[in-house]
């Protein structure tokens, strides 16, 4: 059973995780991020992303990625009904200047591409497409987990001597 020594063991590589693996290797701490689908995830589902959050992200470099992937810039939000028609405009001014300063809207399954991809590029980030199989806890603590890789027959990798194990996946 091959054994690894990342600081933090990251279970589940959506929004959640993803983001907790680049806001890691922002700061070089040695991350596992342990994702079970290789696939991209595709949905209706669209969010968006205002001033603060993007600030977060233009510092781990990911802001440009969205707005490349094709994030819209808000400049005005609108309320529609159905029978009567347009209800009311909003305008969503622009906090300065910058990628960071105007609201954007992203489909969900795009800030979850780029937000994996980029952590997957840092050097101390190490990204496992894998099952998770046992998760150890003692007391509320994840002491160790168990996986094995999805794609060819393994051995099980056992991840040991981390100071965190966070489980990001339902």
């Amino acid at each position: 059973m091959k054994k690894h020594h990342e600081a933090v063991v990251v279970v589940g590589g959506a929004v959640a995780g993803s983001a907790l693996a680049n806001a890691l290797g922002s700061r070089g701490i040695r991350t596992l991020l342990i994702e079970r689908l290789d696939r991209e995830r595709h949905g209706a589902r669209g969010d968006l992303l205002h001033p603060p959050t993007l600030r977060i992200l233009d510092r781990w470099g990911v802001l440009p990625s969205l707005h490349a992937d094709g994030a819209l810039a808000l400049r005005e939000l609108a309320v529609t009904h159905a029978q009567r028609g347009l209800i009311a405009r909003y305008a969503t001014p622009a906090r300065g200047d910058g990628l960071a300063e105007r609201t954007i809207a992203v489909p969900h399954d795009r800030i979850e591409a780029v937000l994996a991809a980029h952590a997957e590029r840092k050097p101390n980030v190490r990204v496992e497409r894998a099952i998770v199989t046992t998760l150890v806890s003692a007391s509320t603590r994840a002491t160790s987990c168990t996986s094995r890789a999805k794609a060819r027959p393994t051995r099980p990798r056992r991840c040991t001597g981390t100071s965190t194990i966070s489980a990001c996946s339902a």
